[in-house]
């Protein structure tokens, strides 16, 4: 991930998009015995970094990847989606009410619990069908719902407010 972002690919889109989302779930760079991103979930203290403190060292893995000099001449098309632990966590909002809406952990678990109730599937954490997926953030194509919500999940908010303070403009498809 971290070496297609230096990659001359990944510098060539940039002529043909507005803007790059780069959206990486945290659960696959921290602490990780698999992985080399060298990104610790813990302080200097021991203490766990809140949301906002991994979002800022995950985005700082990647600028770092992508180049100072690139990144600052592109940043205005950059937004970061980076998803605590899991993407998974952002759509606990839609399914709970409770304070399992801005959970960071066990995520695909808790979602599963409710769609097994409400949809009769669940999701295999090592084969995601994206079927599912189109079925369960549908909620999420409403931009009414969707801004009800965000601010329920930490990570999923950082997201949705990095868009509004660039005023991007979402439009909604009636294709869902």
């Amino acid at each position: 991930m971290f070496d297609y972002c230096h990659s001359k690919k990944f510098q060539e889109s940039f002529r043909f998009f507005d803007y790059i989302i780069i959206q990486i779930d945290t659960d696959v760079l921290v602490d990780s015995e698999n992985s080399n991103y060298n990104i610790p979930s813990r302080d200097d203290n021991g203490d766990e970094l809140t949301p906002q403190q991994l979002i800022e060292k995950v985005i700082e893995k990647f600028r770092d990847a992508i180049g100072e000099d690139f990144y600052n001449t592109n940043q205005q098309k950059i937004l970061f989606a980076i998803s605590v632990h899991s993407i998974e966590c952002w759509l606990l909002p839609m399914y709970y009410t409770d304070k399992k809406k801005a959970k960071i952990k066990n995520c695909l678990k808790t979602l599963n619990d409710r769609l097994s109730k409400k949809h009769r599937f669940t999701i295999d954490k090592n084969a995601k069908n994206p079927e599912y997926y189109r079925e369960i953030v549908k909620q999420y194509a409403n931009h009414k719902f969707l801004m009800q919500h965000y601010q329920d999940n930490p990570s999923l908010k950082n997201f949705i407010e990095e868009i509004e303070s660039r005023n991007i403009q979402i439009v909604e498809e009636d294709d869902w």
